[in-house]
């Protein structure tokens, strides 16, 4: 029992040791490492250029300008945004506002929406109290159906109106 204890922690001390070998040398790797292949795919079908066959060794490497214009926020920044809380205030006007917009849905079945002056009616095939249907065959129903499923086949009558045969 004891010599298994003492192999189970001289493993587990080697395996610490490699991990902390692991660990010192990826923190002393350099900070850019040439690729040559593309991590991500454009769009084109043109051929990649790779970042290892570039004649500058620098093309990778990406250098911060001490002296660059970027305004770090500094800590009255920081203080008065903490304090002043700016960002909830802004986000609360924003709801406030919405608060008191009208609602966009309506109660439908028993409320209409606006309806534009040139609305005609809901289509429908009416009928004559004889039963004879009221169609004129102008064939607009057979322009305007988007799945193309009506014909409408007419012909002139004796009177000289114009009806549907089928």
């Amino acid at each position: 029992m004891g010599t298994q204890d003492e192999t189970n922690s001289t493993l587990m001390f080697r395996f610490n040791h490699i991990a902390k070998s692991v660990v010192r040398k990826a923190s002393i790797t350099p900070v850019s490492i040439p690729r040559s292949f593309p991590i991500t795919r454009k769009f084109s079908v043109s051929k990649y250029n790779n970042a290892g066959s570039s004649s500058d060794p620098t093309h990778e490497i990406r250098t911060v300008d001490k002296n660059s214009d970027l305004k770090v926020p500094t800590t009255l920044d920081k203080t008065a945004r903490l304090f002043f809380l700016t960002e909830i205030l802004r986000g609360m006007w924003i709801v406030l506002e919405n608060f008191f917009r009208p609602p966009y849905t309506i109660f439908y079945p028993y409320e209409k929406g606006p309806v534009s002056p040139r609305f005609r009616g809901e289509h429908a095939l009416r009928r004559y109290p004889t039963g004879e249907e009221r169609c004129i065959a102008c064939k607009l129903c057979e322009a305007i159906c988007p799945a193309l499923a009506i014909t409408i086949e007419a012909e002139a009558r004796e009177d000289g109106s114009r009806r549907t045969t089928r």
